[in-house]
């Protein structure tokens, strides 16, 4: 049973807590600006995320800490798509597939966005726009109660108190409990393997989109492919 087909039901509540059950991972791939200063740039933002059960972070941890030793890559070397060689994409990008990890990916086609809308909003608050856009779908089991990770720094702290409002709003539209922590994570801490994976989809998706190329068979039942 992939983790998209749990039921709510199986998160833990009671009166005054809901079981941690879920982490996700988030990050985006492209530019939030107006696509008409940026002619050269991809049309494409991709909000990429990665679920992930409580219980399988440190399979996630010990298959990456094998893939580095095995392509022989310094131990504390971060997986960024945009950086990272076809090899090295090819092998974290198979190994994403092996684990117990279920993907998201919400690509935005700026040619869509209208005039009105570039000019009464920022580059920030598109990209709140995108992450809402990206976790509206997901089902109860990610969202109530659960953890969304965001490859973000201290610096990005406005950005990060606009999208928790957001966010707020958004599920309590949906009449359901939003995420009990959203948090900044730089994808270079230890700890932020799972950012790494959601950066990969991002990147792993936009790329597919710019070069017309058909995703492969390696993701499929495990990739939710959404497009605005």
């Amino acid at each position: 049973m992939g983790i998209h087909q749990i039921v709510a039901d199986n998160v833990v509540r009671t009166d005054r807590l809901m079981t941690i059950q879920y982490v996700s991972g988030l990050d985006w791939s492209g530019d939030a600006g107006d696509i008409a200063n940026a002619v050269r740039s991809s049309p494409y933002l991709v909000v990429g995320m990665s679920h992930i059960h409580v219980t399988h972070r440190q399979d996630l941890s010990d298959a990456v800490h094998r893939l580095r030793d095995e392509l022989r890559l310094p131990s504390q070397y971060v997986f960024k798509f945009a950086r990272s060689s076809d090899r090295t994409r090819e092998h974290f990008l198979d190994l994403l597939a092996t684990l117990e990890i279920s993907y998201t990916a919400a690509a935005i086609d700026r040619r869509r966005w209208i005039p009105a809308y570039v000019q009464h909003t920022s580059g920030s608050q598109r990209i709140v726009d995108a992450i809402c856009a990206a976790t509206e779908s997901l089902p109860d089991n990610l969202v109530c109660g659960q953890r969304l990770l965001i490859d973000a720094s201290k610096s990005d702290a406005r950005l990060i108190s606009d999208l928790r409002v957001a966010l707020s709003r958004q599920q309590k539209a949906r009449r359901r409990t939003s995420f009990s922590k959203i948090a900044p994570l730089p994808d270079d801490r230890g700890d932020a393997l799972i950012i790494q994976a959601a950066d990969f989809i991002a990147g792993y998706v936009g790329r597919n989109l710019v070069e017309e190329t058909h995703s492969d068979d390696r993701l499929n039942g495990k990739l939710v492919m959404l497009r605005f």
